[in-house]
C-alpha cells in the first residue's frame, strides 16, 4: 500500500487506519466483523466497499480532509485484500460493493 499524502496529519490518519485493519482494532470491528459505529469507520468502510457516490464524491476541497486519507486507506486496503485473495485463494468477508 502506498501512503501519498504529503500532509503530515493525512499521513498519520492513512497509517493509523491501515494499521486498525491490519490488526482488526475494535475501531473498525466488532467481534471479528466491519462495523460502522463510528463516522470515521464509516468512511473507512465506504472506501473499503468501493462506494464513490453520494457522501463519497469528494471535490478538491475535500480531498484536503482526513476523511479523505480514512477513505484512501479503505480503497487500498481492498485492494491489499483482493491481491491476497489472488494468491493465497482467500479473503476476508468484507462488506459488498454497491452497483454503481
Amino acid at each position: 500500500m502506498g501512503n501519498n499524502f504529503r500532509n503530515k496529519a493525512m499521513r498519520g490518519q492513512y497509517d493509523e487506519f491501515v494499521r486498525h485493519f491490519e490488526t482488526r482494532a475494535k475501531v473498525l470491528f466488532h467481534e471479528g466483523v466491519p462495523h460502522r459505529g463510528n463516522s470515521w469507520a464509516g468512511t473507512f468502510w465506504g472506501g473499503y466497499a468501493g462506494y464513490d457516490r453520494g457522501a463519497f464524491n469528494f471535490d478538491a476541497a475535500a480531498k484536503k480532509t482526513l476523511a479523505y486519507a480514512i477513505y484512501r486507506a479503505g480503497q487500498d486496503c481492498r485492494k491489499a485484500d483482493d491481491q491476497f485473495a489472488d494468491t493465497c485463494g482467500s479473503k476476508y468477508a468484507a462488506p459488498t460493493r454497491r452497483a454503481s
